[in-house]
């Protein structure tokens, strides 16, 4: 931390900062918050994307062992019907001709 905020201190144009855009790291932020106080901070596109990202997959995941008990599927092996995809009696699997 005391590496960046230094860093930041010791640019010409420090003084002159508004507005700072970081990634969700509470050690940067810390620096910042230090280094230009007046600043605001935001959080940046790409990192607050993949936060959301990773929100709504652990969601889905969640339901998802909810539902099929962590099976990873609702019914059977191939869903509903099987019918098609499967041997009903071995669930080994048959490929569908062209």
């Amino acid at each position: 931390m005391d590496a960046v905020a230094g860093y930041l201190r010791a640019q010409d144009r420090a003084s002159g900062v508004s507005v700072v855009a970081i990634d969700l790291s509470a050690s940067y932020l810390a620096a910042v918050r230090q280094a230009l106080p007046g600043a605001t901070v935001v959080a940046d596109h790409f990192h607050l994307v993949r936060l959301g990202n990773q929100m709504i997959t652990q969601a889905r995941q969640r339901v998802t062992r909810e539902l099929t008990g962590g099976r990873g599927r609702a019914t059977g092996r191939c869903g509903p019907t099987a019918a098609g995809c499967c041997e009903a009696t071995s669930g080994s699997p048959r490929r569908r001709s062209p």
